[in-house]
């Protein structure tokens, strides 16, 4: 009897402490917020729908960086409609990618929209129009095929 009194107070205190820790690992569960924010548009071709578009969209770099974010891919609606979402917070660059079309001169190939937390950002809109062909042979000074040069195309208003 004399053995228990002697650890009745250490067996208390490691309960009591058990407790406690029990107590404070519960109260610091944290909760992880879905992002909801949204980009969305439409791509025409001759101001019509363009169905079947692929339109893809990647976290925009800052000037110090460069992206490692995974490019998303969504495919245009019968109407020409398109919508990404569950977007976190940031800048995306949008492009779409049709086979002989380009985006119309008006518009940039790709735009840079800012998606706020749990924002929907709409009406990022693109007109594609046909694209052209650029062909051509370049030579050096004495006419031989000039192998594995960069072609710089450029254009010029009128």
């Amino acid at each position: 009897m004399c053995c228990s009194a002697r650890y009745l107070p250490a067996v208390l205190l490691t309960i009591l402490s058990l407790a406690a820790s029990l107590c404070a690992q519960s109260t610091t569960k944290q909760t992880v917020k879905v992002p909801r924010g949204s980009v969305s548009g439409r791509v025409t071709i001759k101001e019509n729908s363009a169905a079947g578009v692929a339109v893809g969209l990647r976290k925009a770099p800052d000037a110090m960086t460069i992206s490692r974010e995974p490019f998303l891919r969504v495919t245009t609606d019968q109407d020409g409609y398109y919508r990404f979402t569950n977007l976190t917070p940031g800048n995306y660059s949008i492009t779409p990618v049709a086979p002989a079309h380009v985006v119309a001169r008006k518009d940039l190939q790709s735009k840079i929209v800012l998606v706020g937390e749990d924002e929907n950002v709409e009406n990022i809109n693109f007109a594609l129009v046909r694209g052209g062909v650029t062909t051509g042979r370049v030579t050096d000074a004495d006419g031989r095929p000039a192998i594995e040069q960069q072609v710089y195309l450029y254009t010029f208003e009128n």
